[in-house]
């Protein structure tokens, strides 16, 4: 139709606004130019997206435009690739791509975690004893960053350590200990919300909220006093693996 061919040889956005008929018109014309403007929307979206991928280019090499640009799994993976890509922009550029693709900021947080954790400890042989302190440390100050939002969350958190970082991470005395002080740090947050939970409902009147099943009591405490033993029993096989042989 001759109107659809218009809007589709429309040089600028604003020339084609210009030329979309009202709905009278569009009908008459056999929902040709219904079928332009939804093509074109499609178009303008592929175009946004081009724009996002040129910007996030150098800060991921491999990052595939077109594929990108077309595809929302894509996206997704885009998403989560820049939450392990090193640098505090990449990381940026992560939480703000999230909100677009529907992934939660919770989940960019717990990639970038799950990466941090997963590193192995890259020191040569004749490393200082400083030395490695001192790359332990980066990598404890960069969980750290992370950690408070991501308690918010605890049982949450709790699991996605257990099945995601924990397998990943290297055997090493040291990263072995910050995950059970994370583990840790998570019980005591469940502890602390189920205290909250319950003097709310006291302070009301009411039964707290059932909305999953109760745990068996005493459970979150038996959890935390097995952690304490792995956590010194890691402890104690680091200062013997640094230890000098008699």
């Amino acid at each position: 139709p001759t109107a659809a061919r218009r809007a589709l040889g429309a040089p600028t956005e604003a020339a084609l606004l210009a030329l979309v008929p009202p709905p009278i018109a569009e009908e008459a014309d056999g929902g040709g130019v219904a079928a332009a403007r939804e093509r074109l929307e499609a178009l303008l979206r592929v175009r946004a997206h081009l724009g996002v991928a040129a910007r996030l280019a150098p800060l991921l090499p491999t990052l595939r435009v077109t594929r990108f640009a077309c595809d929302a799994a894509a996206r997704a993976e885009a998403t989560f690739a820049l939450a392990c890509a090193p640098g505090d922009a990449a990381l940026e550029a992560a939480f703000g791509l999230a909100e677009e693709v529907g992934v939660e900021v919770w989940e960019v947080r717990m990639a970038r975690l799950t990466h941090l954790l997963s590193q192995p400890e890259r020191l040569a042989a004749n490393a200082s004893l400083a030395a490695s302190v001192e790359a332990r440390e980066a990598t404890r100050a960069a969980v750290a960053h992370h950690q408070p939002q991501l308690l918010l969350q605890p049982a949450r958190l709790s699991r996605a350590l257990a099945c995601q970082a924990w397998p990943a991470a290297p055997a090493s005395a040291a990263r072995l200990q910050l995950l059970l002080e994370l583990l840790l740090d998570s019980e005591r947050r469940q502890r602390q919300q189920r205290k909250e939970s319950a003097a709310a409902a006291a302070a009301a009147g009411t039964a707290p909220a059932a909305s999953s099943p109760p745990r068996p009591a005493g459970l979150l405490d038996h959890n935390a006093t097995l952690l304490l033993a792995l956590r010194a029993a890691v402890r104690y096989l680091g200062l013997v693996s640094i230890a000098p042989a008699p």
